[in-house]
């Protein structure tokens, strides 16, 4: 009887020890896995930074954009506004030379009556 519960002890012994290993295996493997995971959320925490910046980079363009398009809506009334003041120039330069063919024509008749 003795000698198989010193079986029974030594069998037990080895269990424990191969139950120890395991778990030690285990522990170690699962903070290889954290260590890991440690890493990628650092990647992922950079690339969030990186990415920030890209967004706060298209954030002042679209405000630049946005400010472009006031600017162009100024210059085009500025243009529409140039236009009127031209085609109104033009009447009047028109006007004027009506009034010019006209004096040089009194001018030429009274050059004409003064001659007579």
């Amino acid at each position: 009887m003795m000698t198989f519960g010193f079986f029974v002890n030594i069998l037990l012994l080895v269990l424990i020890g191969t139950c120890n290993c395991q778990q030690s295996d285990n522990i170690e493997s699962l903070t290889a896995k954290i260590e890991d995971l440690k890493q990628q959320n650092n990647d992922l925490r950079s690339q969030i930074l990186v990415l920030n910046g890209h967004v706060e980079e298209s954030n002042i363009v679209s405000q630049n954009l946005y400010n472009c398009g006031n600017h162009l809506e100024v210059a085009m009334h500025n243009i529409t506004q140039l236009n009127n003041t031209a085609h109104q120039t033009t009447t009047s330069l028109n006007e004027c030379r009506g009034l010019i063919s006209q004096h040089e024509a009194m001018l030429g008749a009274a050059q004409n009556n003064a001659d007579d």
